[in-house]
C-alpha cells in the first residue's frame, strides 16, 4: 500500500533481541521500514523503495552500538527529511552522522524496468509464486520460472487475487521465460466487514503476483 508501514520490524517496549535484515526488496509505504528498539541488529544488502519516510528507527535503551548497517540501497531523495531516530527526521547524510549507521549505503534512481521474483516452492514441486514490480508500467512482463517447471509441462498462472477465477496464462511451457499480462484484476471484497467498503483499486499494472501450477 501506499499509506501504510510496510515493513515493521519489533514492537516497542518489546524484548527484541536481535535480528538479521538481509537481501531485502522493500517497497511503498509511508513508512518503507520501522524498526523498534532492537538490542542488536545487522541490516545489510537490501533495497529500500519509497516516496514517504524511508527508515523510521528507534533504540533500545537509548543505544545502537550493537547496530550494523551497510550495503544497503534507498531510493529516495538523499536531501529529503525521510531518514527518522527518535522522533525526529533528518536528511541520509544527517541520519547516518547521528546514528553512525549505514554509512555505506547508497541512494538510487526511481526504477523504470521490471523487478521480478520467481519462487518455486519447496513443499509442492511445480508450483511456485511469481512476484512483479512492474515500475515501467508494461503491458506484460517476462519471467524465467525454468527453476519451477520443466519444459514440455501444462501450467496455468493466476493472479493470487482470483486463484478461483479463470487463469491469466496458460499453455505448454517451452522454456525460458513466459510473458505474464500485467493488467492486473479486481480485488475481492473484504469479508465479514460491517459499514462502508472503501473502493477497490487493481494493484496492476505497476504491482501484482500470482501463482504458477503445471497441470496434467
Amino acid at each position: 500500500g501506499t499509506t501504510g508501514r510496510n515493513l515493521r520490524l519489533g514492537m516497542p517496549r518489546g524484548d527484541n533481541r536481535d535480528i538479521l535484515v538481509r537481501g531485502n526488496y522493500v517497497a511503498g509505504g509511508a513508512v518503507t521500514l520501522l524498526m523498534n528498539g532492537w538490542a542488536q541488529a545487522e541490516v545489510v544488502d537490501n533495497e529500500f523503495i519509497g516516496a514517504g519516510t524511508i527508515v523510521d528507527l528507534t533504540a533500545r535503551g537509548g543505544s545502537i552500538v550493537a547496530h550494523a548497517w551497510h550495503g544497503n540501497t534507498y531510493v529516495r531523495d538523499p536531501g529529503a527529511r525521510a531518514w527518522r531516530y527518535e522522533g525526529a527526521a533528518y536528511d541520509l547524510a544527517t541520519w547516518q552522522k547521528i546514528t553512525g549507521l549505514g554509512n555505506t549505503g547508497a541512494t538510487g534512481t526511481t526504477p523504470m524496468t521490471p523487478r521480478v521474483f520467481v519462487r518455486p516452492n519447496k513443499y509442492e514441486p511445480g508450483r511456485a509464486t511469481i512476484i512483479v514490480y512492474n515500475w515501467g508500467r508494461q503491458p506484460t512482463v517476462s519471467a524465467d520460472v525454468s527453476s519451477a517447471i520443466r519444459a514440455g509441462t501444462r501450467y496455468e498462472l493466476r493472479n493470487v487475487q482470483a486463484l478461483f477465477g479463470p487463469p491469466v496464462l496458460s499453455g505448454t511451457y517451452g522454456g525460458g521465460a513466459i510473458d505474464i499480462p500485467m493488467a492486473g484484476v479486481d480485488p475481492p471484497r473484504p469479508v465479514g466487514r460491517t459499514g462502508p467498503t472503501p473502493a477497490l483499486a487493481r494493484t496492476g499494472p505497476v504491482f501484482d503476483v500470482f501463482i504458477l501450477n503445471r497441470t496434467k
